[in-house]
């Protein structure tokens, strides 16, 4: 784990700690890469809403 963590670590002074500068070189990789690169989309939860007997009387309307 030491040597990954060694290993970001002197990326990231590559780029003098600039997320950006990092996220855009990491972006060229992917586009000059042969590979097929996939992309997941946020994934919506569905957030139920508690039942009104575990709300206290005055909450419930």
């Amino acid at each position: 784990m030491a040597e990954v963590r060694r290993i970001d670590e002197e990326h990231a002074a590559q780029f003098d700690y600039d997320l950006d500068a990092i996220i855009a070189e990491y972006k060229r990789l992917e586009a000059e890469s042969a590979r097929k690169h996939v992309s997941f989309g946020p994934r919506w939860v569905e957030i139920q809403s508690r039942s009104s007997k575990y709300l206290p009387k005055a909450a419930v309307t």
